[in-house]
């Protein structure tokens, strides 16, 4: 596909699609926070869409640059890619964040640090253990301005599953439904709300930049 950032336009290849989010690799670094405009080609006659989103996630010391990118209307059927044997609906990106987790209702937080997330949920590694079904309350410092304390961030979600290793706990989380890609350093939701991100045209054919 052809990506768009500003003046920069460069070759992107989907590594991973999701309904309302892609993986790709790209020529050049872009930096999360920026609004991207690419365009994909399906079907006979040929149907050429133009979609704008987000970027909310960039590893840029990889061989090929690779971002993750939002969007606000959902991505093609036909383009959806998920990762060999994956069953899930959306895509996890690697991250490193500390924070301090705990019960939702417990004053008293601990270590704990965040290793990837996804449009809907985040995995986090902890020392303490918990069961499947608890609400959780993780927080950690962030520049991003949706912030609820002065510390940073708190965000609160619900167990899906546990896994442990090494004396280690690795818990897979649920997020709430108005806090989409939660660990992002970017505020995705705020940036899909603006209006070149919701923008889609469709085109018959020809080429687009």
């Amino acid at each position: 596909m052809t990506l768009r950032c500003g003046r920069d336009v460069q070759s992107a290849y989907i590594i991973e699609s999701a309904k309302y989010d892609l993986h790709l690799s790209l020529e050049r670094p872009i930096p999360a926070g920026e609004t991207v405009e690419f365009s994909v080609s399906t079907g006979f006659p040929v149907e050429t869409k133009i979609f704008t989103g987000a970027v909310h996630w960039s590893m840029s010391h990889r061989v090929n640059p690779e971002i993750g990118v939002a969007v606000s209307a959902p991505v093609a059927p036909e383009l959806i890619v998920a990762s060999q044997g994956s069953l899930r609906n959306d895509i996890r990106y690697p991250c490193k964040v500390a924070g301090m987790l705990g019960l939702a209702q417990d004053k008293m937080l601990k270590p704990a640090t965040a290793i990837n997330y996804s449009r809907s949920g985040m995995c986090l590694q902890a020392t303490e253990g918990f069961e499947i079904g608890q609400e959780l309350r993780y927080e950690w410092s962030s520049w991003v301005g949706r912030t609820e304390s002065a510390g940073g961030r708190i965000i609160k979600a619900s167990i899906r599953w546990i896994s442990h290793v090494g004396g280690m706990s690795l818990i897979g989380c649920d997020t709430p439904e108005k806090t989409l890609w939660p660990l992002a350093s970017v505020d995705i939701v705020k940036l899909l709300q603006s209006p070149t991100a919701s923008r889609t045209n469709t085109l018959r054919s020809g080429k687009i930049f």
